[in-house]
């Protein structure tokens, strides 16, 4: 696949069932449908990262929408964590045990994506069997691409192995086989037991004993703190203790760029972890930003080419409580703002229809509202635009209201 370099490719972070925020970022990098075919006007190409299901709302659509740019050309795809414990979830062994137990924590982690195959259950297994396809890196020579780890030594034995073949993905399952470390450190990142007896709940609220650690630079003499990645509170200062791992975690600054995704930089700042070393998952299918890198041939990758979605927080005050922020609550995040802006009318909508009595003039009904509504807002607001204003915006609708039921 090295020849293929020779396209621009634009990458793309971990989607998360976040139909509506890739197509919101195709759009946005200039992807546009023209007879059947979604292509990019100047030929770019597309790759994914992984981890394309779980946590949002639409997973199938998600992959429905991949595959067709896979087939028509459009795009390449690796394999995620979530890929491949779906593969696992839906495997049996020889004794007929899932590869992935149906625990509740398993089973809580893949609830979304098989919600979204409602009514189309049957088409569960074909895909099992795409994502079994999926290669776990891309080295197109002076790219590269893997979900969490590039580990040469694992790339290396990785090179020729695939899911669908059962004898492998069943030894990918079993702990402490080869398989099972080069598929975790690529897939699942490089871990270390913290230390000092730290445990620290992860986003699932799963007690975890092991923290990622950062498998690019020379790590050597670097404390705990600074092999994180991400950063861990509590950990102490003194020199890490890399064990097994010691000479194997070694990407270094000569050797290709190589984009990944899987850790969840939920409100970090966009920017490289090395001058050839960069993650695109900020965090979207937890309420972070949809990601992209556009990529043109460059050894040293340039922050000015990330490619970041806004998004738009929906709150809701309760006018009767005026200032009281525990009355607060969060409707939803948003990577529309007409969207989100539609949703706060709708909400001013009802509150005045409920606060509305028959004979009510302009002025009483807005002063009820003032008293009793909802009193949506969204932040933060798209430059160029004024901010909206639930109050004027419900000032303006009872008079509507009012001159319909007086015509």
């Amino acid at each position: 696949m090295k020849d293929q370099s020779k396209h621009y490719w634009d990458l793309v972070g971990d989607i998360h069932g976040e139909l509506e925020a890739l197509k919101l970022l195709l759009e946005n990098l200039g992807y546009r449908e023209e007879q059947g075919v979604i292509a990019h006007p100047e030929g770019r190409k597309l790759i994914f990262v992984g981890d394309l299901i779980d946590r949002g709302p639409n997973s199938r659509g998600v992959l429905h929408l991949v595959r067709r740019l896979v087939d028509s050309g459009q795009a390449l795809v690796v394999m995620g964590n979530h890929e491949f414990n779906f593969v696992a979830y839906h495997t049996l062994d020889d004794k007929g045990r899932y590869l992935r137990s149906h625990s509740d924590d398993h089973t809580k982690q893949v609830a979304e994506t098989l919600r979204s195959f409602a009514d189309h259950e049957e088409e569960i297994p074909g895909w099992v069997e795409w994502m079994k396809a999926l290669p776990m890196f891309l080295d197109l020579g002076d790219l590269r691409v893997v979900h969490a780890s590039w580990v040469a030594e694992d790339i290396a034995y990785l090179a020729d192995k695939t899911l669908l073949d059962r004898e492998f993905l069943i030894e990918a399952t079993r702990r402490g086989t080869q398989a099972w470390h080069a598929t975790g450190r690529v897939l699942k990142a490089a871990e270390l037991k913290m230390p000092d007896g730290i445990v620290v709940p992860d986003s699932n609220g799963i007690k975890r004993t092991n923290m990622r650690v950062r498998w690019w630079g020379d790590l050597a003499g670097l404390s705990w703190k600074e092999i994180a990645f991400p950063l861990v509170a509590g950990l102490p200062e003194g020199k890490a203790e890399l064990g097994d791992l010691d000479g194997i975690l070694a990407y270094g600054p000569d050797e290709p760029p190589v984009f990944f995704g899987h850790y969840k930089l939920k409100g970090y700042p966009v920017a490289p972890q090395a001058d050839n070393v960069a993650t695109l998952d900020y965090g979207l299918g937890h309420s972070g930003p949809a990601t992209a890198y556009r990529w043109n041939g460059e050894q040293v990758i340039d922050q000015e080419h990330y490619v970041q979605l806004p998004i738009f927080q929906l709150f809701v005050d309760d006018n009767f409580h005026y200032m009281d922020e525990s009355e607060r609550h969060l409707v939803g995040h948003f990577y529309d703002y007409e969207a989100a802006l539609e949703r706060a009318k709708r909400i001013v909508n009802q509150s005045l229809s409920e606060n509305h009595e028959e004979g009510m003039s302009a002025e009483e009904l807005e002063g009820r509202y003032r008293h009793f509504g909802e009193d949506p807002f969204i932040i933060p607001t798209p430059e160029g635009r004024p901010s909206f204003s639930a109050w004027n915006y419900a000032k303006e609708r009872a008079r509507e209201l009012s001159t319909s039921e007086d015509a």
